[in-house]
């Protein structure tokens, strides 16, 4: 798989997302210089600069600020052709997290997530991989959201989330991103 580069399966959940919150379809795809026949190819990627491309695309066109955290609470596979439906079916919230990470560079391999279990606590790390923090904010906030999101899913209210730290410096109003994420969030932290 190329490096710094995401899949077009991706790329086509973050648009349908956003598209039911009223984004229009064709302007987000010439915003980022794609087109439907390269976000339909399953097995297509793009540099990954497109999908931040896209994710600010998105917060620009729908006019808020935390867009991206909305998709990636919305932004999830709809059928059994989307690999990451199937790990749904595993037993564990564990279980369905850690084979998430260890799919996401067919999702994308611009920032890498690790997973360790720590007893009763699993902890989720986002590594940048060279990439600046800051440049890449909007797809780690997608991803972070979407993890929170499938951890919901799996747990409901049993779900307890110890904490949420953020290398970056938050890009809007800190409110909505504890609104999204649902706990209290710190930046510029490791």
């Amino acid at each position: 798989i190329p490096p710094n580069t995401a899949s077009a399966n991706l790329i086509g959940r973050a648009i349908a997302a956003a598209v039911a919150l009223g984004a229009n379809r064709p302007a987000l795809l010439e915003a980022v210089g794609i087109n439907e026949a390269t976000i339909r190819n399953q097995l297509s990627r793009v540099p990954g600069v497109v999908l931040n491309r896209l994710l600010m695309a998105i917060e620009i066109q729908l006019e808020k600020p935390a867009a991206v955290l909305e998709i990636g609470r919305d932004s999830r596979p709809r059928c059994f052709s989307d690999i990451g439906f199937a790990t749904r079916l595993l037993p564990t919230l564990f279980d369905v997290i850690d084979a998430n990470v260890q799919m996401q560079e067919l999702g994308q391999n611009i920032y890498r997530v690790s997973l360790a279990d720590q007893g009763e606590v699993a902890a989720l790390k986002w590594n940048a991989m060279g990439n600046d923090a800051q440049e890449i904010a909007p797809a780690v906030e997608f991803s972070i959201v979407t993890y929170v999101r499938l951890a919901r899913e799996i747990w409901g209210d049993k779900l307890n989330v110890a904490g949420v730290t953020i290398q970056h410096q938050p890009r809007f109003d800190r409110a909505l991103y504890e609104q999204y994420i649902g706990y209290p969030v710190r930046f510029g932290t490791k």
